[in-house]
């Protein structure tokens, strides 16, 4: 399903909409973002919060998918859904919400699962990891791989995160990252100030990635630990650098570590 709304980034309307970050976004990176397509995958905690972020910095393309429906237990920390959508579709809710906020966005509804055989959708250049199970991680992982385009992982549990970014050109998989680890056999604890804080380190790479600005977090795993406000970035196997053609288009290589 598609949504196509009327175009909210052009003339005096844009200059004014991204006028509080234009210091840090340049009008060649704000164009970059609005040619940019980027998926997200799981609405949840993460997802609303990254989904959110992406749509006001002004990315112009967003694939949703979640297969679920929302319940009372997500209104504590899922920011794009209120009492008035219990019941709904997540990608419907969601993508409700989100044209609200910015109009001109473009929106793809997948009602879906991450399972076998899945395949990123053609055109997409960042994927977002904002899943709560590791199965449908690795399948993402690997469907980020053969599609050759960047993914951002994050994950949390209470107060305690981790995020990174996997480099489609070398460098360690989601998969060797995660290694050993096992699905909880709890749900996921999980309150919104923690999901805020990881959505925006996501949302922050993704522009990092599209625009060229800073350093992103290919090669490292940022380490967040909330319960005594610490940041550990810890080294990965070293990436190795693309041949031009390995690069997906529009999107600027980053420094590696």
């Amino acid at each position: 399903m598609e949504i196509k709304s009327t175009s909210f980034l052009q003339g005096p309307v844009a200059e004014e909409l991204f006028a509080r970050h234009r210091p840090l976004i340049s009008p060649k990176a704000q164009k970059s973002l609005n040619e940019a397509t980027v998926l997200v995958a799981g609405l949840g905690g993460l997802g609303s919060a990254v989904s959110e972020a992406l749509v006001r910095l002004g990315v112009g393309e967003l694939h949703l998918i979640d297969h679920g429906r929302v319940d009372l237990p997500d209104l504590n920390r899922q920011i794009l859904y209120t009492a008035s959508d219990l019941g709904r579709n997540k990608v419907e809710a969601a993508a409700q919400r989100l044209s609200h906020i910015r109009p001109g966005v473009r929106l793809h509804l997948h009602r879906q699962t991450i399972g076998p055989g899945f395949a990123i959708p053609s055109g997409v250049n960042v994927v977002v990891d904002a899943l709560d199970n590791l199965p449908g991680r690795l399948t993402l992982d690997e469907a980020a791989q053969k599609a050759g385009v960047f993914l951002v992982h994050a994950g949390l549990d209470g107060l305690f995160g981790q995020v990174t970014t996997i480099a489609p050109y070398g460098g360690p998989r989601l998969r060797e990252i995660l290694a050993g680890a096992k699905q909880p056999q709890r749900p996921i604890v999980a309150m919104a100030p923690v999901c805020l804080i990881l959505g925006a380190l996501e949302a922050l790479e993704v522009l990092k990635i599209i625009s060229g600005i800073g350093k992103s977090l290919v090669g490292r795993l940022l380490v967040v630990d909330l319960l005594s406000y610490s940041l550990e970035s810890i080294p990965l196997r070293a990436a190795k650098e693309a041949c031009p053609h390995e690069r997906k288009k529009n999107i600027p290589p980053n420094e590696i570590p």
